[in-house]
């Protein structure tokens, strides 16, 4: 199982039909909680290719880097969805 995270700018619809695009679909947060402590899991970070400097690269959602503007926040989300590997 993968769990695959994604920053990006979205609606709650237009994250479910972009999970099912990428061929998985969208968890609960319950769901990723059971699935974190009852099985080995591995996590996927996807990034903007075309800016990886951007606020909305992956290694601005990490506890280390805490410097996305409110302006950025409010209009990027983080995307979980799972994949059976």
């Amino acid at each position: 199982m993968k769990i695959i995270v994604e920053p990006m700018a979205l609606n709650w619809d237009q994250a479910q039909a972009f999970a099912k695009y990428k061929g998985g679909r969208l968890p609960s947060p319950a769901e990723i909680q059971q699935i974190a402590r009852h099985r080995p899991i591995t996590v996927d970070v996807w990034c903007n290719e075309e800016n990886p400097e951007a606020p909305e690269t992956a290694k601005s959602w990490s506890r280390r880097y805490q410097a996305v503007k409110g302006k950025e926040k409010n209009k990027l989300c983080l995307m979980l969805y799972l994949v059976n590997t």
